[in-house]
């Protein structure tokens, strides 16, 4: 076996040096092409295929944790009327908020809380309030076309149009549309750009006009508590993740989502190339890639933002939801078993 600094490139028996000292300025020198192409061919053919079947997309790149798997960190909130997923064994997010506001006892407040089904998490794509149209809801509960075709007929105080129960009623479905380009992103694509709007704002961001083939590689479609991508990572940087995350799957180790969410938001942000070419200890342990981001850089995967919109007003306000700090712990982990893959 090689020791923990080094990899068999299996075709060509050579022995690669995974990390090397720092420079003078504190940068480790990257991997060469071919010892990237070796060490990536490695952790193929090292990570099994059928890995997480069910959880686990390889054409997505996406997880989505399975809240009846003990070793996924994921779980159906305790609230009797609540349907969504969360990260403990109590409450999901939204309900212990709730239950800190009622002044209710646990067991009363899962019982009989109701979640205020007009919360609708930005993102996340709710079907439209007319029957049988496949389409993204949004104002008035409509997806665009119907709310668009509603607002002219309120301008032109048309009869029924100020009532939105029998506009709905009277409405004809629409055909469906494509979904949106971002592998996993189950929300409607605009025509002409193929996107959604979630991530339609995020081109903006980024400074894009267009989408770009290599923008659309890197990202992820809205994640919510039980999922995680590593669509934002570059491409060795993802293989030894996913290497890593099979590894210690192998071992009865528990995989949570949010960590893993998290470790990839620093990771991305830092834009690593590779795990590999840093020191133990050595890798960065925050989000923050200091005062300027480069456009491909993804948002924050570790926060999302909440969108409390009233299906009767079409009224909207944002809240930003970031999940807990960054599992630096979860980092190292993945890197130590990237830095101890075992060779012949």
């Amino acid at each position: 076996m090689n020791g923990p600094d080094s990899v068999i490139n299996g075709a060509a028996g050579k022995v690669i040096a995974l990390h090397r000292p720092a420079d003078e300025g504190g940068a480790a020198p990257a991997l060469t092409p071919a010892e990237a192409a070796a060490l990536a061919e490695w952790l193929t053919v090292n990570t099994p295929p059928a890995w997480r079947l069910g959880e686990w997309d390889a054409a997505t790149r996406l997880f989505t944790g399975d809240v009846d798997n003990r070793s996924t960190v994921a779980y159906r909130c305790t609230v009797a009327a609540c349907d969504r997923v969360s990260r403990t064994q109590v409450l999901c997010d939204l309900c212990e908020k709730a239950l800190r506001a009622s002044g209710m006892a646990l067991e009363e407040f899962r019982a009989g809380f109701v979640p205020d089904r007009n919360r609708v998490i930005d993102g996340r794509a709710i079907p439209s309030v007319v029957a049988a149209c496949p389409r993204d809801g949004a104002l008035w509960g409509l997806c665009a076309a119907h709310a668009s075709l509603r607002h002219k007929d309120m301008l032109r105080q048309r009869p029924g149009a100020d009532d939105l129960a029998a506009w709905v009623a009277a409405a004809t479905p629409y055909d469906p549309l494509p979904a949106c380009l971002v592998g996993g992103c189950p929300r409607d694509g605009r025509p002409g750009s193929g996107i959604c709007d979630l991530h339609a704002r995020r081109l903006k961001a980024d400074g894009l006009e267009e989408v770009e083939a290599t923008w659309l590689d890197r990202q992820a479609p809205f994640l919510i508590v039980n999922q995680s991508s590593l669509a934002p990572l570059k491409p060795l940087a993802r293989a030894e993740v996913l290497f890593a995350l099979a590894t210690r799957d192998a071992r009865g180790q528990r995989l949570d989502p949010t960590a893993v969410r998290q470790s990839v938001a620093v990771l991305a942000r830092h834009v690593v190339a590779s795990i590999a070419g840093f020191s133990l200890g050595a890798l960065p342990q925050r989000a923050a890639a200091g005062p300027t981001k480069p456009l491909t850089s993804p948002p924050d995967q570790g926060c999302g933002r909440e969108r409390v919109m009233s299906t009767a007003t079409g009224a909207l306000a944002d809240q930003v939801a970031c999940a807990d700090t960054v599992d630096a712990a979860l980092l190292e982990r993945v890197h130590h078993e990237v830095l101890t893959i075992p060779g012949d």
